[in-house]
């Protein structure tokens, strides 16, 4: 993905499309957005297997479901749909692989002020 990415010129077309995905996380303070990014992350890690997902956490099973349904409320979608898991999951490898880009071809996938 990484190989993919720094081949791409145009980085603005990717960064709309990690927004228009993730972007209402960008907006919660760090902690949060951190947190939620995390849990996100490991569910598709985990191919959205909830048990595992919870155990890579170190979570009982019901704070995970209360990450998942924030998750859901602050993306304006429900983040364990099977319509909506690619998109997300994409968004999500994406900004890795962008984070990982040079710092001088870095764009700014946090929210917070560069």
């Amino acid at each position: 993905m990484e190989r993919l990415v720094s081949r791409l010129g145009d980085h603005d077309a990717l960064l709309d499309f990690v927004d228009e995905h993730l972007g209402p996380l960008f907006d919660q303070p760090p902690p949060v957005r951190d947190r939620l990014l995390t849990t996100l992350t490991a569910f598709f890690d985990c191919s959205t297997n909830k048990t595992a997902t919870a155990q890579r956490l170190h979570l009982q099973r019901q704070t995970l479901y209360q990450r998942l349904d924030r998750l859901s409320e602050h993306l304006g979608q429900d983040v364990t749909a099977a319509e909506s898991a690619p998109a997300l999951h994409l968004a999500l490898r994406l900004r890795q692989a962008m984070s990982s880009l040079p710092h001088h071809r870095r764009p700014n996938l946090t929210g917070d002020e560069p």
